[in-house]
C-alpha cells in the first residue's frame, strides 16, 4: 500500500487542458475473474483509471461523464475454503 499511496496520477493523460481535477484516489477497477489496482482520477468531464501494473493495454482508461458510469464503493469479501 505504500507503494501506491507514493504514485499520483499523469496528468499528461487527460483529454483537454482545461479540464478541472475533481478528486483524485486510491482505486481497484473489478471485472470478471480480474480486480486491478490504480490511480482514479475523477475530473469535470471524463473519469480516468490509470493502472499500477502494465498488463492491460492502454495505461489509463478514459470514461466520459455523459456515458452512464457506476461507480461503487464495495468490500469484496473472500472466504477460504
Amino acid at each position: 500500500m505504500e507503494r501506491e499511496s507514493s504514485v499520483v496520477f499523469d496528468m499528461t493523460w487527460l483529454e483537454t487542458l482545461d479540464e478541472r481535477p475533481l478528486l483524485e484516489t486510491f482505486s481497484t477497477r473489478v471485472t470478471p475473474l480480474v480486480e486491478n489496482a490504480g490511480r482514479l482520477m475523477i475530473t469535470d468531464r471524463m473519469i480516468y483509471f490509470q493502472h499500477f501494473n502494465n498488463v492491460d493495454p492502454n495505461p489509463v482508461d478514459k470514461f466520459p461523464l455523459r456515458v452512464r458510469t457506476y461507480i461503487y464503493k464495495i468490500q469484496l469479501m473472500f472466504s477460504n475454503i
